[in-house]
């Protein structure tokens, strides 16, 4: 497998090169280029089985080179790489049916995971590429099959669309693109977020068949039922007649009380446009507009119209980000985090809130957290965690809950940090104490206790202060006593490991070896040598 990195900072390409392991991803050959012009070269030239790219490069963009690369290597999986958490760029790469977008500065692990799951993408392709006898795997797994090739109805890419209907009208599904079509988009929220009393994949579809046929649709008209990547419940009605013109809101209505009563009251239903199965994409991405701008996520039957409605403006806005920023810098964070759940909590109750204006906020709040990390001369790396990652903030646009959890993390996060003075003189207290009882069998905790702070907290400022975890310290120092005293006593090799707090030696040695690349008896024999 291949990768092309494109960026036109040298400084950046080399990094991913050389901090990212590629053979254990299964990627066996790297290129690299500095533009747009250079990228395709290379891609004329050899086979590209990835594209990690930046957007924002002199000349050629990157989105221009992904709609090159589209056309010219479909077969390609494409991820982008940006400084900005820009809308438009999100919303192009989309477009483009890029695989991931990473907002820069990414952790190295986000970055490799997001590869590691490209990758992942590209077997699958590969291996459902090489199952060329539908027939005999329709039998096999009829269910799971069928899911998949109404799934490629949706896609971007012509031939997977014609081989999709192709295949369904082989199997019985009379559809044809001057078919009629009706999207039924579903949310359920349980679902969604994995909440484990929620039922099946499987059972929730059997239940939308149940609901389809209590819901008294006329006659002739199909469905076709599958999940996409958002974890949204899609059915595609169509019909070869114009029957699906005779489908009112009552129809939708018994459909949506059934599914609510069998499954989870928490439901939203959006019920699409009628078109030619020729819009069918177009329709998709309508529909989602919808979806999108149900930001409080509010359950309900919703009939999605020429234009999703707009949210009510709020003159006062401007204002109150002018005054949540003086608070928050003047330290009275507290107060201005329960404006700011107080403003998303009116929103949500009164409907005044779309994704276009939930970005707004999000974009606005952001500048705030994030001057101020600059006026205290802290890091995004302060401020987020393994618990709340800077990639889920950015994220958090998509819905209030999901923007109330980021606000809530981040101020309080603010607030743990001013609380954290990067105290020298606690950590080298902490070194002396560590020094003072190296014969122990020190924890973390108790250093931590020692200069009264919680572990997790003094591990941080530990870190920060030292480049080491306090672990790691405690064990460089041991090893490093008990090498001064394999050098310079007589004591046996199982007396200094008890002397640095190890009552088991096979276990003091197996340590010593890992950072000395030694074992004790062969580190004196050869110290005691060289005298």
């Amino acid at each position: 497998m291949t990768i092309l990195i494109v960026d036109d900072q040298l400084s950046v390409v080399n990094s991913l090169i050389s901090c990212i392991d590629f053979k254990s991803l299964g990627i066996d050959a790297v290129f690299s280029a500095s533009s747009a012009l250079q990228a395709k070269q290379i891609m004329s030239e050899h086979t590209v089985d990835i594209l990690l790219c930046d957007i924002e490069m002199p000349e050629e963009n990157g989105l221009e080179l992904n709609k090159w690369a589209l056309r010219e290597s479909p077969s390609t999986l494409r991820l982008l790489l940006t400084c900005h958490a820009d809308f438009s760029y999100a919303q192009q790469s989309v477009k483009l049916g890029c695989f991931d977008y990473i907002v820069q500065p990414a952790p190295l692990d986000e970055i490799y995971a997001s590869l590691k799951r490209a990758v992942r993408r590209i077997n699958q392709d590969q291996r459902s590429a090489l199952l060329s006898d539908y027939g005999k795997l329709y039998l096999t797994n009829e269910l799971q099959y069928l899911d998949r090739i109404v799934y490629s109805l949706y896609s971007s890419h012509k031939r997977n669309v014609e081989e999709a209907m192709s295949y369904l009208n082989s199997i019985g599904y009379s559809l044809r693109t001057d078919s009629q079509i009706q999207l039924v988009m579903i949310d359920l929220y349980p679902f969604r977020q994995a909440n484990t009393d929620c039922p099946s994949t499987h059972e929730i579809k059997k239940v939308f068949i149940a609901a389809l046929e209590q819901s008294g649709l006329p006659e002739g008209i199909h469905p076709l039922i599958t999940l996409n990547r958002y974890k949204t419940f899609v059915i595609l009605l169509f019909s070869d007649t114009d029957t699906l013109s005779l489908c009112g809101p009552e129809h939708y209505q018994r459909f949506y009380d059934y599914v609510a009563h069998a499954v989870s009251p928490q439901i939203s239903c959006y019920v699409g446009r009628i078109a030619e199965f020729t819009r069918l994409r177009e329709e998709v991405l309508h529909n989602h507009a919808f979806i999108d701008d149900n930001v409080a996520q509010k359950p309900g039957l919703y009939f999605c119209s020429e234009t999703p409605a707009a949210a009510s403006s709020s003159d006062d806005l401007p204002y109150k980000i002018g005054r949540w920023e003086k608070m928050i810098c003047s330290g009275h964070k507290n107060i201005a985090l329960k404006e700011i759940i107080d403003y998303l909590d009116a929103a949500e109750h009164a409907g005044g809130s779309n994704f276009r204006s939930l970005c707004t906020l999000h974009q606005n709040l952001t500048q705030i957290f994030f001057r101020y990390l600059y006026d205290n001369q802290l890091q995004t790396e302060d401020l987020f965690s393994e618990d709340y990652t800077y990639s889920e903030y950015m994220d958090a646009f998509k819905s209030i809950s999901a923007l109330k959890r980021a606000v809530i993390y981040v101020i309080e996060s603010m607030g743990n940090l001013d609380r954290v003075t990067l105290d020298t003189d606690n950590v080298e207290l902490a070194k002396t104490w560590i020094m003072s009882n190296i014969s122990k069998n020190i924890t973390v905790k108790e250093v931590a206790d020692y200069v009264h702070h919680s572990p997790e907290y003094f591990t941080k400022l530990f870190k920060k202060s030292t480049g080491m975890n306090i672990k790691d310290y405690i064990l460089l120092k041991k090893i490093e006593v008990a090498k001064d005293l394999l050098e310079n006593s007589n004591l046996s090799v199982s007396m200094i490991a008890l002397e640095v707090g190890y009552s088991n030696f096979s276990h003091f040695t197996q340590l010593f070896k890992k950072l000395t690349d030694t074992t004790p008896t062969l580190y004196r024999e050869h110290h005691q040598a060289r005298r």
